[in-house]
């Protein structure tokens, strides 16, 4: 892959990822500064396995596999754009009709009737500021119906207190959506049954960092793109993606992956 030809993907429409085999220090030192919004990557593990063509992770003390990883780190950091982080968008939990919550209730036995009554009417008027676009989005903890989301103690939660007293609480979501938490619950997943690949990191993961950072003109980048899960999930967001990696058999299988998303043969670049 020369030059002329990455040059020429990052100033294209296709969002169809770009793979390039090969070194990624050596790759990354043909990119232009500031032709990239995102980076996602996990590094090779050093002297855990084989790396087909060798490459880092292979290096004879840490130190040495440290040094090779911030090489191919300070070529990664003259690339990004300068981005702008905004609130991610909140997805609606409850289609924002009440319906659900309505139901659960009307059917409550934990609810005394008074208790269902003040429910009913404060979820109507948490409806009405939904119409009038004062609120994006909700979602209502009933008392045995939900899950609560902090502290069960009421010592503790004044939301633990609020459903003891009431039996019920509102979450509220701004138009301009929510920033994310300092921790995320992801569920670790192992879609690829990890046949070839024994270290592949959740897709979920990839999902706030390319939405909050990259633009849906921009580019994420993977110098270690193994079965191609950052292209994977940036293709579907919308996004172009350049992958890179020293073993031709995994970028063979992540084009694959990506093969089977879209339910056909991608014209990869």
């Amino acid at each position: 892959m020369n030059a002329t030809n990455l040059k020429s993907y990052i100033a294209s429409d296709n969002v169809s990822p770009l793979f390039l085999q090969g070194d990624s220090l050596a790759i990354l030192q043909s990119f232009t500064d500031c032709s990239i919004d995102c980076c996602i990557t996990s590094p090779p593990y050093w002297q855990k396995r084989q790396y087909e063509n060798g490459g880092i992770g292979l290096e004879k003390t840490p130190q040495e596999y440290i040094e090779c990883l911030l090489d191919v780190i300070k070529q990664v950091k003259r690339k990004p754009r300068q981005a702008v982080v905004k609130n991610g968008a909140v997805i609606s939990a409850t289609g924002v009709s009440g319906i659900k919550y309505r139901r659960q209730i009307e059917l409550s036995t934990s609810l005394s009737q008074d208790e269902k009554g003040n429910a009913l009417k404060q979820l109507e008027n948490v409806l009405d500021r939904i119409k009038q676009g004062e609120l994006a989005d909700f979602r209502m903890v009933i008392r045995n119906q939900q899950r609560t989301t902090h502290s069960d103690s009421a010592k503790l939660s004044g939301r633990a207190k609020e459903l003891q007293e009431k039996g019920f609480y509102f979450l509220f979501y701004n138009p301009k959506g929510t920033m994310p938490n300092d921790v995320w619950d992801i569920i670790p997943e192992d879609s690829q049954q990890r046949k070839l690949h024994f270290a592949p990191y959740p897709e979920e993961l990839c999902i706030i960092p390319i939405k909050s950072t990259c633009p849906m003109d921009g580019i994420v980048l993977d110098p270690f793109s193994g079965t191609g899960t950052t292209m994977k999930v940036a293709f579907e967001l919308g996004r172009k993606s350049i992958g890179i990696d020293i073993s031709n058999e995994y970028i063979k299988l992540a084009k694959n992956r990506i093969c089977q998303k879209s339910e056909n043969c991608l014209r990869f670049q």
